[in-house]
């Protein structure tokens, strides 16, 4: 390698490093902490104990944020500084645009509260709130409202924590337009409509239905890298659930499954992947169910499986 090449390279790397902070890879979500963020503070569980620790990430010439004295806090690769901020209680109020990182360690479950922003089709009239924040982990968040979701969070990455789902009635959007790699375990009584809506860097959908949430329209809607998901009983799966997931690949159901499935929206499936759900199918004569797959994925499903849906009284086309 030529002197020119390495320096070459040598920039390449600094300016990845001063720019958006250097993803790692990995397999299984796409995305992993960055190592050379700060290590995660000391946590003990305790009843009745209710902490959040933010990380946050401010320019190196800050000498103070909020409060906390970082005139002696070390600059990080990436040109900027790091620090911890604890908050007691179970809610992180307001907008906190420098915010990286949530990690909570609550016996209550925890919440965001902000000004309430709806989103589906379009985030003409949302926000993020923080705009920066690429993890939430730790004990388990709940969303009660719309002032609880994280909006056009572009950079949200991971949830490492159970969300649970306690509005009285649907919400909408509670994720969408945001840069999850995977979708978190949603704990959710009611329809979750557009809940993952146009997040382009989802691959994982995760579980959904059972008590994951009970169905909506468009809930996947926009996922263009989406390559797997399990659909739990019952769940109600609509003709808009998978819209524009053309690399949906592979999907798995519950046996006993009675529900719709529409998933002509991608060819790629394989004939092992349609007959394992076609069998895992209940009777459902005089249900009305539907299994929507097009005319490419239908070429695959041999005779003794179609004829496998003719006796559980399931349309296919």
């Amino acid at each position: 390698m030529s002197l020119e090449t390495l320096k070459g390279k040598v920039e390449q790397l600094i300016d990845r490093i001063e720019g958006f902070p250097v993803l790692i890879e990995d397999n299984a979500a796409n995305y992993t902490r960055p190592s050379w963020w700060l290590p995660y503070p000391e946590a003990v569980r305790s009843n009745g104990l209710n902490e959040i620790f933010l990380l946050i990430e401010v320019e190196a010439d800050t000498e103070e944020y909020d409060g906390i004295d970082l005139s002696d806090t070390a600059v990080l690769p990436n040109g900027r500084k790091q620090f911890w901020k604890r908050i007691e209680g179970t809610v992180i109020e307001g907008e906190i645009p420098d915010l990286l990182e949530v990690f909570a360690n609550c016996s209550e479950e925890w919440c965001f509260s902000h000004t309430a922003a709806a989103v589906t089709n379009a985030p003409t009239n949302a926000k993020a709130f923080y705009p920066k924040l690429q993890i939430i982990g730790g004990t388990p968040m709940k969303i009660t409202s719309s002032t609880n979701t994280l909006p056009v969070s572009g950079n949200l990455r991971l949830i490492n924590c159970e969300v649970n789902v306690r509005a009285a009635a649907q919400i909408n959007g509670i994720f969408a337009f945001s840069g999850l790699t995977r979708a978190p375990v949603i704990n959710s009584e009611i329809a979750i409509s557009y809940a993952f809506n146009t997040c382009t860097a989802l691959t994982d959908g995760g579980v959904f239905g059972g008590t994951h949430g009970t169905g909506g329209n468009c809930v996947y809607q926009y996922c263009m890298a989406m390559e797997k998901i399990h659909i739990a009983q019952p769940c109600t799966i609509t003709s808009s659930t998978f819209n524009k997931c053309s690399l949906l690949k592979d999907v798995t159901v519950d046996r006993g499954f009675s529900g719709s499935l529409f998933l002509h929206h991608s060819t790629r499936f394989s004939a092992e992947t349609l007959h394992a759900i076609i069998e895992n199918y209940a009777d459902c004569t005089g249900l009305g169910v539907v299994f929507q797959v097009g005319d490419t994925n239908l070429e695959k499903i041999d005779e003794a499986h179609k004829q496998m849906l003719d006796s559980k009284g399931i349309e296919y086309k």
